[in-house]
């Protein structure tokens, strides 16, 4: 295992001394990306695990690793995706991504996002985190209820500090912020937070003394293409490992371990407030692209990834349960939908809440 996962365990620096500038790209202290002949055969080794279905790629074969639980119990729940949190004064043309300019389809004001945290209270859904699914789903905590919902924002916008941030700490609510490390303080995007933004939030306890707001990655400079980019195409290989060339294989890896780790030692050497035992590393994929990759997956379990959260919403192919489209995931699933192909639900500008949500619990009342 690499050292990054020895990240959030530990309140000691893996890297050696605390740096003196941590918000220096070129820190002596951040690790090396080259990688590691036990990180390439990790890698084989899952897509060698993979290959056990027959001509077809199964993820599942390679990441199943809980033992399953009875369907009988009802621990179900509901990731939301949230993207920028806007004042409402102003809503700019276009519906694409756009990381300089705002995305009309991606935007929820103010007062929607208040009116959706009022609405998970009102109507009995528990807002638990990312830290709390993997306790759960290890046994270590009981669920809550039956009805959890994660809120999870994507890219690190300046406008989830000024607009989530307090309507979250009304609520008393946990959420986990994604953030696009390299854009993070920035000079050139400034409508992203800077690290003086994140160590706020990140320092902030409720009146119990609770941590309610983690930090996740969203990689380091969210490639165009995903974190895919194209080198490998793991729907091709029929159970193979890798048939392109080898050091085509290996820059891929190295593609990732840049993108994985430097996010996850960013968020770890300029974050000191976010290094708690219990918080998991979480990977939200840039664009969503790259669920269910084999190579992707093992890559970040190798950085010390505890939780892959993808843009996947549930189809009528998932296995788990017979479930169609409209199903929350039970947390114990074991099927197409574990901790590193977690499913999450988009919330737009246009997304009626009252709506949406039930039907994603609506089979199990």
């Amino acid at each position: 295992m690499a050292c990054a996962a020895l990240l959030f365990l530990s309140c000691e620096f893996p890297f050696g001394p605390d740096p003196s500038d941590p918000d220096d790209p070129n820190d002596p202290d951040y690790p090396d990306y080259a990688v590691t002949e036990s990180e390439i055969a990790y890698v084989k080794g899952k897509l060698a695990l993979a290959s056990t279905n027959g001509d077809s790629v199964s993820f599942y074969a390679a990441f199943g690793e809980f033992r399953p639980i009875p369907s009988s119990v009802k621990a179900h729940v509901l990731v939301l995706m949230y993207h920028q949190i806007t004042d409402g004064s102003k809503r700019a043309a276009g519906r694409a991504v756009d990381y300089s300019e705002d995305s009309t389809a991606y935007q929820r004001t103010k007062s929607q996002f208040e009116a959706d945290m009022a609405y998970l209270r009102d109507n009995g859904y528990i807002v638990i985190g990312f830290d709390d699914f993997l306790k759960i789903r290890r046994g270590m905590m009981t669920a809550p209820g039956e009805k959890m919902v994660i809120i999870s924002f994507d890219d690190g916008w300046k406008s989830q500090y000024d607009h989530a941030f307090p309507v979250l700490k009304q609520f008393g609510y946990k959420a986990s912020f994604a953030l696009i490390t390299s854009l993070v303080g920035n000079p050139s995007y400034t409508r992203y937070m800077d690290w003086n933004h994140v160590r706020e939030m990140a320092r902030y306890r409720n009146s119990k003394g609770e941590i309610l707001f983690s930090f996740a990655s969203h990689s380091t400079t969210h490639p165009d293409s995903g974190l895919v980019a194209g080198h490998s195409d793991i729907w091709a290989l029929k159970g193979n490992v890798p048939q392109q060339d080898e050091s085509a294989f290996q820059a891929y890896l190295k593609f990732l371990k840049y993108e994985l780790l430097k996010s996850a030692s960013d968020l770890y050497l300029r974050v000191p407030e976010n290094r708690n035992a219990e918080m998991p590393l979480v990977l939200t994929l840039p664009k969503g692209m790259g669920s269910g990759h084999i190579e992707l997956a093992a890559m970040a379990v190798q950085q010390g990834y505890d939780i892959i959260r993808t843009s996947d919403s549930r189809d009528s192919n998932d296995p788990d349960d017979g479930l169609g489209y409209y199903g929350a995931i039970n947390v114990f699933s074991q099927t197409m939908y574990n901790q590193y192909k977690l499913p999450s639900v988009a919330i737009h500008n246009d997304t009626a809440i009252e709506d949406c949500v039930p039907k994603y619990f609506a089979y199990f009342k």
